[in-house]
C-alpha cells in the first residue's frame, strides 16, 4: 500500500524492507537501499501537488536531531550569503560512508563532496598543485604510455617462422618472453623483423647443467633508444634492458628461475635488491601451505620495513625515500572467506599507516579475493559499487574509500572480475 502511495504521489518506484506503525497515521519505513531513500528525499517536494490525501515525509531523525539540522541549515545559509564555503561535519563514520556510497549518483551531482584535511595535508596539497602548475607551464605534461607483453612460451625453436611473420603485425612496445629454449646458433633476425631490437640470455653451462630449456628474451621497438644493462656477474637466466624516452630511463627485466634452483641462484638474483617478506605462519592461517607476500626494492633506493603495532594478516609495508619524499608500498593477501576480524585488522593497519605517514604517497597492491565488488569511474578514480556484494566486501571497500584510497587496477581476470587491487 505504501509503495503504491509513494509511486502515485512522487512518480517513483521503491521497495520497502519493513514497515512499522508508530501512530494512527504515522509509519516508519525501512527501505531496501540507500538509493531509494535518496530518490524519495529528492522528490518529496512533489507532495505539494498531490491532492488525493495529505502525505508528509521526513528523514529518520529524532526531534532533537531535526532541530540541530535546522540550525545547521540556517547557519550555512548565513555563511553562504557572505560568500563563504561551508563545511559540514558528520557525527560518526557510518554517516560519512553512506554519503560516500552515494557520491557519484546523479541525484547528488550538484553537491561537491571532499574529504576533510589537516593543516599539514592542505599545505602539502597546495605545494603539489604549485609544482604541477610549474611543470605544465614548462611543457613537461606529456603522458608516456607503453604497451608490454609477457609470456612463458615453453620453447620457440619449432615456431621460428610463425613468430617472425607475426612480429610484423605486433604493436607492443616491449615484449618479454621466458623459457625460449633458444641456442646461439639461432640468430635473432630469424625471430623478429627489423622493427624490434632483440636482447637475449640463452641457457648455457654457467646457468644450468641442463642443455635444454630455459632462456629469456626482451624485444624493444626499434624507434625507442634501448641498450643492454651489463651486470657485474650473471649466473642466472635474467636480462635487463634500458629504454630512454624523453630523457627518462625505463628498465625492463626478464627472469627465469628453474624449479628447485639452488639457494645460490636465488641469492644471486636478489643481490641487487632488498627483499621484505611476510610468510604464512600459524598467526595468519591454520593452513600451512599457500599465502605469503613479498616486496623487493632496488638496493640503490633507501628502504625499510614499516613495523605494525600488531600483524595477524598476510600483509607487509615498505618505506622508500626518494629525493626526501617518502613512498609507502604495501603487499596484501587476504585468503578467500577470511573472517571479519582479518578484514577489520587489515583496515586498521591501513588507517594506522595513513595516520603515521600523512604526507607520504601510498600504493597498496594485492589479492583481496572480493569477487562481489564491481567498480565504476569516479571523479578521482575507480570507486566500489557494493550492490550484490557480501557485507564484509562492502565494509572493506567503503572503509578504504573513507580513508581516501582509490582503485587503480581495471584489468579483469578470466571470470570478468577484478580480484587484485592496486
Amino acid at each position: 500500500m505504501l509503495e503504491s502511495t509513494i509511486e502515485k504521489s512522487l512518480g517513483i518506484q521503491i521497495k520497502t524492507k519493513a514497515v512499522k506503525k508508530l501512530g494512527p497515521k504515522t509509519y516508519l519505513i525501512e527501505l531496501t537501499s540507500i538509493e531509494d531513500k535518496i530518490k524519495i528525499m529528492k522528490n518529496k517536494s512533489k507532495l505539494k501537488e498531490y491532492t488525493e490525501e495529505k502525505v508528509y515525509i521526513n528523514d529518520d531523525m529524532t526531534k532533537e536531531e531535526r532541530e540541530i539540522q535546522e540550525k545547521i541549515r540556517r547557519k550555512a545559509k548565513e555563511e553562504r550569503m557572505k560568500g563563504k564555503t561551508v563545511k559540514i561535519g558528520f557525527q560518526n563514520k557510518e554517516v560519512v560512508l553512506r554519503v560516500l556510497r552515494s557520491k557519484n549518483k546523479k541525484s547528488l551531482a550538484p553537491v561537491s563532496i571532499s574529504a576533510d584535511l589537516t593543516v599539514k595535508q592542505r599545505e602539502y596539497l597546495k605545494k603539489l598543485r604549485t609544482e604541477l602548475r610549474e611543470i605544465n607551464e614548462q611543457g613537461h605534461n606529456k603522458t608516456i604510455s607503453l604497451t608490454v607483453f609477457y609470456q612463458n612460451v615453453r620453447g620457440l625453436r619449432t615456431k621460428l617462422q610463425d613468430v617472425y611473420l607475426e612480429s610484423h603485425n605486433l604493436n607492443y612496445d616491449v615484449i618479454i618472453l621466458t623459457e625460449t629454449w633458444l641456442l646461439d646458433s639461432i640468430p635473432s633476425s630469424e625471430l623478429f623483423c627489423p622493427s624490434y631490437s632483440v636482447y637475449r640470455r640463452d641457457r648455457d653451462s654457467s646457468t644450468s647443467l641442463k642443455q635444454r630449456g630455459g632462456g629469456v628474451l626482451i624485444a624493444v621497438r626499434s624507434d625507442y633508444p634501448s641498450s643492454l644493462i651489463k651486470l657485474p656477474s650473471n649466473f642466472c637466466e635474467e636480462i635487463y634492458v634500458s629504454l630512454l624516452i624523453e630523457n627518462k630511463e625505463y628498465v625492463f627485466g626478464g627472469v627465469y628461475l628453474p624449479p628447485d634452483s639452488g639457494l645460490d641462484v636465488y641469492h644471486h638474483h636478489v643481490s641487487s635488491v632488498d627483499v621484505y617478506r611476510r610468510d604464512r605462519d600459524s598467526s595468519t592461517s591454520l593452513k600451512q601451505r599457500g599465502g605469503g607476500v613479498l616486496i623487493a626494492v632496488r638496493s640503490d633506493y633507501p628502504s625499510s620495513l614499516i613495523k605494525l603495532p600488531s600483524n595477524f594478516c598476510e600483509e607487509i609495508y615498505v618505506s622508500l625515500l626518494i629525493e626526501n619524499k617518502e613512498y609507502v608500498f604495501g603487499g596484501v593477501y587476504l585468503p578467500p572467506d577470511s573472517g571479519l576480524d582479518v578484514y577489520h585488522h587489515h583496515v586498521s593497519s591501513v588507517d594506522y599507516l595513513l595516520t603515521r605517514c600523512p604526507n607520504s604517497a601510498f600504493c597498496i597492491a594485492g589479492d583481496y579475493n572480493m569477487p562481489g565488488i564491481s567498480w565504476q569511474n569516479g571523479d578521482a578514480g575507480l570507486l566500489p559499487v557494493s550492490s550484490g556484494a557480501a557485507p564484509w566486501e562492502s565494509e572493506v571497500c567503503d572503509s578504504l574509500t573513507f580513508l581516501g584510497l582509490l582503485q587503480l587496477n581495471n584489468i579483469l581476470n578470466h571470470n570478468s572480475v577484478v580480484l587484485d587491487l592496486d
